[in-house]
């Protein structure tokens, strides 16, 4: 999987491993299909754990 970013200020594309890339499909499928908000809550949640 590859992600791009279509923000103008903050352009990026990154690619995923496949079990990376299954886990945010399924963290995107919890977040009611927002992509953004899914990588944002799992930032929060491992900063919560301070693994981030």
């Amino acid at each position: 999987m590859v992600l791009h970013s279509n923000d103008v200020d903050r352009r990026f594309t990154v690619r995923l491993d496949p079990e990376t890339a299954r886990i945010l499909k399924e963290l995107t499928k919890r977040a009611g299909g927002s992509r953004t908000r899914a990588i944002k809550e799992a930032l929060r949640a491992k900063q919560r754990e301070g693994t981030l």
